[in-house]
């Protein structure tokens, strides 16, 4: 029963051209099986978070959600070069991803070891003056701090479903995302995170100009499938300048 369930979601979220190409892709049926379990399963204490925003949002954003993650998932599969189509789409989901994922981090401690960043403590304790200065578009539309926090709340869980996604196909695609992306990463919440101070006139744990520039480095080297992604790169952990405490 279980497996027909399965298959009856595939067929919601596989539009026909997908189906062709499915058979020739083992990670793209290996990624839409996961969605499928994550549509069909309720959630509970023991859902993994980027399953969250599938159980969570609405049919209607759910199957909207279906089909352009379908639409992107035959785009690389027919692409001549499907790592470096994936990496595409993984950086730019990254680039969305990073300044609202430094919005839902308190301390560094919320994060993996692997994702943590010098420069990096999280912005949750001054979301309310994040809202009100440089979300103010979204408040005023939605009626209220509650209202747009929540709104960036839910677009973070679906932009961390599909970076988590696109990372699922580049380790089906035998690419080194365990060597380089979480690197990357902390790299891009950090940038975020600076500009996100110096914005608010908040203490700067780090030379807003370095980290620019070394994560600058990183997706350079990134965009290119360099095989050594830290080519040249200058690691903000090691500059002599940062100076800043946890309690930031």
């Amino acid at each position: 029963m279980f497996n027909f369930l399965k298959k009856k979601v595939i067929d919601m979220l596989a539009v026909r051209q997908v189906r062709a190409v499915i058979g020739e892709n083992e990670w793209m049926r290996q990624v839409l099986l996961s969605v499928a379990e994550g549509l069909h399963n309720e959630p509970d204490e023991n859902t993994e978070l980027y399953l969250v925003y599938l159980q969570t949002a609405e049919e209607e954003d759910r199957r909207l959600f279906a089909s352009e993650l379908s639409k992107k998932l035959n785009e690389i599969a027919e692409s001549e070069d499907q790592k470096h189509a994936n990496r595409q789409w993984l950086l730019h989901t990254a680039q969305l991803y990073a300044p609202l994922k430094i919005l839902f981090i308190s301390t560094p401690d919320d994060l993996g070891e692997r994702w943590q960043h010098p420069c990096l403590f999280g912005m949750q304790n001054h979301i309310g003056e994040i809202l009100e200065q440089e979300y103010k578009d979204e408040v005023d539309n939605l009626g209220s701090l509650e209202d747009a926090y929540e709104y960036l709340r839910i677009e973070s869980l679906r932009l961390h479903l599909l970076m988590n996604l696109s990372l699922m196909v580049l380790r089906h695609l035998k690419d080194t995302e365990s060597d380089w992306f979480p690197t990357l990463f902390s790299s891009m919440m950090a940038n975020e995170e600076v500009q996100l101070r110096k914005s608010l006139g908040l203490k700067i744990p780090c030379d807003h100009i370095k980290i620019r520039n070394e994560e600058a480095m990183l997706m350079l080297n990134a965009v290119n499938v360099e095989e050594d992604i830290f080519k040249n790169v200058r690691k903000a952990k090691i500059f002599d300048d940062w100076e800043m405490s946890r309690d930031a």
